[in-house]
């Protein structure tokens, strides 16, 4: 399509949710919503400081960290392009 009108993506896992988002903004929704999960993509990639290793040692807190980075850089991006979010 040439227009779209809202982006809906519902439990769109890992980079499923930023494809939903390019799409939207691509073709101009004027709504995007996304129910992300399962933020695997950047969980690897990531060194967290010294100081902050026993808190990160347990997997679902390095999990929440990644989800928490993830989620903060589709919003930055959103609100860079005139979103409210």
């Amino acid at each position: 399509p040439e227009k779209l009108d809202v982006m809906i993506a519902l439990h769109a896992c890992d980079i499923a949710t930023d494809f939903a988002i390019h799409t939207g903004i691509r073709l101009n929704a004027s709504m995007i919503m996304c129910a992300p999960c399962c933020h695997k993509e950047l969980r690897p990639q990531l060194h967290s400081p010294e100081v902050l290793q026993p808190m990160l040692q347990f997997g679902i807190h390095a999990g929440q960290q990644a989800e928490m980075l993830t989620d903060t850089l589709r919003a930055l991006l959103l609100k860079a392009y005139g979103y409210e979010t």
